[in-house]
């Protein structure tokens, strides 16, 4: 848009249209006009349906969500409008649950209390089932440390995490086989992670 570059030069005085003076009126106007522009794209920034790809995750993080594993521009999108609806169910299991599925844990699950027989009722297990996202090389300390800040960040207030199930193989207490798929009891390979 060039609306200051060419006004500049036609609004300029009569003894500043020399060849110098139109010189000078164009270029105060191209500044002119980078400053406008500048000031319209800082709008765009903020309203998600226009916002460049590169100002999505900053917008992602001016409302304290996290990014997902698997991102795409749409994605982010939607994830920013929705992030008033987000933080409408953060405290509770399923806030948990959609952040670690964002992150790329689609088989977890909350165990609480008392459903296994816990001392307290806000304590809670976390039980992570395969396909993970580190595939075979296995969990590294970031690993671990994003899924337990993506616990503490989302859980309500009073509970408490006792341990982190990552499941490898097998079957936990409670779970409910499938028939004629069931592998037999004891043969269960599990890793336990602390927060």
């Amino acid at each position: 848009m060039s609306d200051y570059r060419d006004y500049q030069v036609e609004s300029s005085p009569s003894w500043l249209r020399g060849a110098v003076g139109e010189a000078w009126s164009y270029a105060l106007g191209l500044v002119k006009d980078g400053f406008a522009e500048a000031a319209r794209q800082a709008v765009k920034v903020r309203l998600v349906g226009l916002a460049p790809s590169d100002a999505l995750e900053p917008l992602l993080r001016d409302r304290n969500l996290d990014v997902p594993a698997v991102s795409s521009d749409s994605i982010l999108r939607t994830r920013i409008r929705r992030a008033w609806a987000t933080w409408s169910i953060a405290g509770t299991k399923e806030s948990i649950l959609t952040s670690l599925a964002d992150a790329g844990y689609a088989n977890a699950s909350v165990r609480e209390g008392t459903e296994w027989s816990l001392p307290h009722w806000w304590w809670f297990y976390m039980v992570l089932r395969p396909p993970y996202p580190w595939g075979l090389l296995g969990a590294t300390d970031a690993d671990k440390a994003l899924v337990c800040s993506l616990i503490h960040k989302w859980q309500p207030a009073h509970a408490h995490l006792v341990n982190i199930i990552v499941l490898s193989d097998g079957l936990l207490w409670g779970d409910r086989p499938v028939w004629g798929a069931c592998p037999p009891w004891g043969g269960t390979i599990a890793d336990y992670w602390t927060c």
